[in-house]
């Protein structure tokens, strides 16, 4: 059985067994002043209660924007099958950087499956590296869903 069977199987039939699946981008402009300042949050989730979508973002002096909505499963499984085609349950856990630079901001996409969880750390100029696509891809692909 490979890993995409495994992460879709409870999404075809409840009697397999849930496994909690949450999928997370975090991203910030760092410190910056107020007014040039953003956050954004994204949230994937497969819970014993629905399938979940999240984002959460703030742009300077705006008022923050927040939608959770919950997905059917077909809409889950679509997002699933495309973030497992790019990988996403392939990457290696990475380290906070040791000696991060003062005024840069490290960002992150997690991955996390009943206990388990992988994690990578970018930063917003890491977008421009072609070295660095594989991770880019699923970045923007988080980024897109609305």
């Amino acid at each position: 059985m490979s890993d995409q069977t495994l992460i879709l199987k409870p999404i075809q039939t409840k009697s397999f067994g849930w496994r909690v699946l949450k999928i997370e981008l975090e991203e910030t402009s760092g410190p910056v002043a107020p007014e040039f300042r953003s956050d954004l949050n994204i949230q994937l989730l497969a819970t014993q209660q629905g399938f979940y979508f999240q984002r959460s973002e703030s742009k300077g002096k705006q008022n923050p924007k927040f939608k959770r909505i919950q997905i059917d499963e077909d809409t889950y499984a679509s997002y699933m099958k495309d973030l497992l085609n790019l990988g996403i349950h392939n990457f290696e856990t990475e380290s906070y950087p040791k000696n991060p630079i003062m005024g840069i901001s490290y960002n992150s996409v997690k991955f996390t499956m009943g206990g388990k969880s992988r994690i990578f750390y970018y930063r917003l100029q890491d977008l421009e590296n072609p070295k660095r696509k594989h991770k880019n891809d699923i970045i923007l692909y988080l980024k897109r869903i609305q």
